[in-house]
């Protein structure tokens, strides 16, 4: 049918548990993206020797995260 969606996750309670290796691969790609921009933005802040480089990189974590409840409700 056209517009219906393979289920990738199952909802339990507030959270999402993935069930379809599409879904284990999503979850492993969106924690590889979070840690990579964190630890590169750390590294290039202190290269640049900014103030506070191991604290405000972690603010890009979220933006990733809000994507991701929003794929993974899509995909349930």
């Amino acid at each position: 049918m056209k517009g219906e969606r393979e289920i990738w996750f199952y909802k339990i309670l507030w959270s999402y548990m993935p069930i379809h290796w599409k879904g284990w691969a999503f979850t492993v790609a969106l924690v590889a993206i979070a840690l990579a921009l964190v630890f590169g933005t750390q590294a290039v802040c202190r290269h640049f020797g900014v103030p506070g480089a191991d604290d405000w990189p972690f603010f890009l974590m979220f933006p990733v995260v809000v994507a991701g409840w929003f794929i993974a409700e899509r995909h349930v």
